[in-house]
Parts: C-alpha cells; sequence; structure tokens
C-alpha cells in the first residue's frame, strides 16, 4: 500500500470500450478513499512543493547531463531536506 494520502479500493474500465470493436479511448473509473492519518501530512508537502517550486527547479537545472526528479533526488538529497522536505517525503512522495 505504500505511504500514500489515498487507498485504491476499485478500479474498472467502462464506457464504448466495453461494447466496441475498434476502441479509441479507454475510460477508467477509480473508487479511492481518502487516508486521514497521511491527509494532513501530504498537504504540508503540497504546500511545501508549491512554496519551493522555483529553488527546486534551479536546483534541477543545475544537474549536469540528463535531468530527472530521480537524478534530483541522488544529487541534491541533502538540499531538498534542508528545504524542509521530510525525508519519506522525498523518498514517496517527490517521485
Amino acid at each position: 500500500m505504500g505511504y500514500f494520502p489515498v487507498r485504491i479500493e476499485e478500479m474498472g474500465v467502462a464506457g464504448s470500450s466495453l461494447r466496441a470493436k475498434h476502441v479509441r479511448d479507454v475510460d477508467v473509473i477509480v473508487i479511492y478513499t481518502f487516508r486521514d492519518e497521511i491527509l494532513p501530512e501530504w498537504r504540508e508537502f503540497m504546500s511545501l512543493l508549491f512554496e519551493e517550486r522555483y529553488l527546486l527547479w534551479h536546483l534541477l537545472s543545475q544537474l549536469k547531463g540528463r535531468k530527472s526528479i530521480d537524478g534530483l533526488i541522488k544529487c541534491k538529497r541533502k538540499e531538498l531536506i534542508n528545504l524542509g522536505f521530510k525525508p519519506r517525503w522525498v523518498e514517496s512522495w517527490l517521485k
């Protein structure tokens, strides 16, 4: 289940894709519930992510070669934590 603010209860496919021979799109339905014990921390993470978006972009631009979130975490993990991101946020949610 992991450390996420929602729990997937059910997933399904709906719409014309169930009836058509030549499917152009598929409608996916997801039923979820919030995990109340994690949701406040998720909101705190999202707020910090929004507040520090320009600094995060700057840290990402400092990477050499191909830039990715995985590369950012690998090379700038200490800076991310100094910005206020908790280690578990970096591992579970920043990706």
